[in-house]
């Protein structure tokens, strides 16, 4: 077991986001027996970390997301990876920046461009044990306040980011129930004026033929007039949605008898589509009392489910829906 683990070439994850950066390490190192693993940005790094356990971590700073001091302070606090190993191989050279990188928890600093001599050996040595430190305690305090106080920037300016995506989203959510109840009404007139016309036409006994007819003028003008009822329904229940999803669905409280309800959805749903010989079942909605709600959204809500057991329902099957009270509640099904 030990004799494989040791066969098993050295693992190092290289956290950089410039692809020739990336090239250069991993030819340099690859010439040398390592297996090199490179992710772009600073969560693939945390994950990748867990997953795969490397022998050393060589972390940029300058990644998206999180940077590499916080992937580092982030690493260094889960305790199954806190051991491993983490270099800063980073071109930020200013002043302080090697201090900054050892107070965030890297073992050491290696700055860019990287010399491609020297770079193996500082890599062996990182993985044998070498640690940089910070040399004095008071520069060390200092630069510990000065890395907590950049961690705090920059979670207050990713909280007022998050502040202000959420704002937007907000007003492109609004936006977006706007228009709905907008093409709602839009489509309400010249479906309530074709509605109209053909229940005219219906009440006209020149018109040829019957209802029941296919293909007489009759029947397809009927035809007509489900199909308008039926999209107008789906219209009905698309601002429905729209207005619950927005919080300004109003309801008109009110008494409503269930029984009738029931009965006035089922002849209704059962004259727009063909006959499919269905047998309808009601149970002890004539004994429930009057429930208090909004009587056209309860309609609404049965012709959903209705219509949708009749979708599941066989030719010449039966649908039953019973109704009991159940203390202060009516139970429906």
């Amino acid at each position: 077991m030990n004799e494989e683990a040791r066969s098993q070439p050295t693992k190092i994850l290289y956290v950089e986001d410039d692809p020739s950066s990336v090239t250069l390490v991993r030819r340099v190192l690859e010439n040398e027996g390592y297996q090199v693993i490179a992710v772009e940005d600073g969560l693939s790094a945390i994950e990748v970390t867990e997953r795969e356990r490397p022998d050393l971590i060589l972390m940029d700073i300058n990644i998206s997301g999180l940077d590499g001091y916080e992937v580092t302070t982030k690493i260094r606090n889960i305790p199954e990876l806190s051991a491993i190993p983490i270099v800063a191989v980073t071109a930020a050279t200013l002043k302080g920046d090697r201090e900054q990188a050892l107070i965030a928890g890297c073992n050491g600093y290696i700055p860019k461009p990287i010399d491609v001599d020297r770079f193996p050996y500082q890599v062996r040595a990182f993985l044998l044990g070498m640690r940089e430190e910070v040399e004095s305690l008071e520069e060390k305090t200092e630069y510990l306040i000065e890395y907590s106080r950049k961690l705090v920037d920059r979670l207050e300016k990713k909280i007022r980011e998050l502040q202000k995506a959420n704002e937007e989203l907000q007003r492109i959510d609004k936006m977006k129930t706007d228009f709905v109840v907008l093409a709602g009404h839009e489509l309400r007139t010249p479906l309530t004026v074709i509605y109209g016309y053909t229940q005219l036409l219906l009440d006209n006994p020149d018109i040829p033929g019957s209802e029941d007819e296919e293909g007489a003028p009759r029947y397809l003008i009927a035809q007509v007039a489900h199909a308008t009822r039926r999209l107008s329904q789906v219209v009905e229940d698309i601002l429905n949605v729209s207005l619950i999803d927005a919080d300004r669905l109003e309801l008109a409280q009110g008494p409503v008898s269930l029984a009738p309800l029931v009965q006035n959805t089922i002849q209704n749903i059962t004259s727009l589509g063909p006959e499919r010989n269905l047998t309808f079942e009601v149970e002890g909605l004539e004994d429930l009392p009057p429930v208090v709600g909004d009587g056209q959204r309860l309609r609404q809500a049965l012709w959903n489910v209705i219509s949708n057991a009749m979708k599941y329902t066989p030719n010449g099957g039966r649908i039953t829906i019973s109704g009991r009270q159940v203390e202060n509640a009516i139970h429906l099904k």
